[in-house]
């Protein structure tokens, strides 16, 4: 366009310098192309400074919501080995009310966050941005190392390595005794395949009960089954937590089962649905669980 105004006013006047304009109208055009394209650049390199700001702010947040919950969740489902190392009883002792559920902590895993993060998730895109707003919402969507529980009125079984399930179904009798009073439940039943569990006997739970019938003792004994059972004073409330080294020697009573394998195991069953599958399970020793039923 400055080059047609040129031309024409040129044509007009017969003056050379109306060619001037003619020249100095594509470099203007030029330098104008540079200077945008020079801007739109610079605010590139500043909204992109600026989302990574905005990601890694997002990202420390996220965290620290998750240390939040994760505090919850460990206040709410003290691990057995913190309650076999506390110097003096959980102020929580005894008092769980099975009518609401008696939960018990396996060990720790990842599970779902109640943390949501605003806006969409940009599923189609593969641009950087997109792929780290993804990676964001992944993030917030699980929390790591959190305690994983289980209900304990479905029964427990677990099955596996034999040192490390006895050091589970330990850490989980451990809860059991910690969570129901000795004035509402007692131990009904203790069946061993070997002398593993007999510190059960030192627990306050125990006393008035009798031993199970001899013929399931000795078909126990034959599947190298041990098992322990809780069961109300008063009514038929019950609470299982069985060992054998496969699921099928497992008791029915066993609704929840749970593999190990050296320092991994795996939830096999859960009526409840799988909240979590693979997780880290925590073990309390012989030694310690003695200790704590002193």
């Amino acid at each position: 366009m400055p080059v047609i105004a040129a031309v024409a006013i040129w044509a007009f006047t017969q003056s050379p310098f109306a060619m001037v304009f003619a020249i100095i109208g594509p470099i203007v055009a030029l330098a104008s192309v540079a200077d945008s394209r020079r801007r739109a650049r610079a605010d590139s390199r500043r909204e992109h400074t600026r989302f990574e700001r905005d990601l890694v702010a997002a990202i420390h947040a996220v965290d620290a919501a998750h240390e939040h919950e994760r505090t919850r969740l460990e206040n709410d489902s003290p691990s057995a080995a913190t309650l076999v190392s506390s110097s003096q009883r959980n102020a929580e002792r005894w008092r769980a009310d099975p009518a609401h559920g008696v939960a018990l902590r396996m060990g720790t895993g990842r599970t779902a966050s109640t943390v949501k993060l605003l806006g969409d998730r940009v599923e189609l895109e593969d641009s950087s941005t997109a792929v780290a707003i993804r990676n964001l919402c992944d993030r917030a969507g699980e929390v790591e190392a959190a305690p994983m529980t289980v209900d304990a009125r479905l029964g427990i079984g677990v099955c596996g390595s034999r040192p490390q399930a006895l050091a589970l179904a330990n850490a989980l009798i451990v809860q059991l005794a910690h969570h129901l009073s000795p004035a509402e439940f007692g131990i009904e039943w203790v069946s061993n395949a070997a002398p593993v569990l007999d510190w059960v006997a030192e627990l306050p739970h125990r006393g008035q009960q009798g031993p199970p019938p001899c013929s399931d003792r000795r078909r126990e004994n034959s599947l190298g089954l041990s098992r322990v059972e809780f069961g109300a004073r008063a009514g038929d409330g019950r609470m299982v937590v069985a060992i054998a080294t496969e699921e099928a020697s497992l008791p029915r009573e066993c609704r929840i089962v749970v593999h190990v394998a050296g320092l991994a195991a795996r939830l096999v069953r859960n009526p409840d649905g799988n909240q979590f599958a693979d997780f880290t399970p925590e073990f309390v020793s012989d030694r310690e669980a003695r200790a704590f039923a002193r």
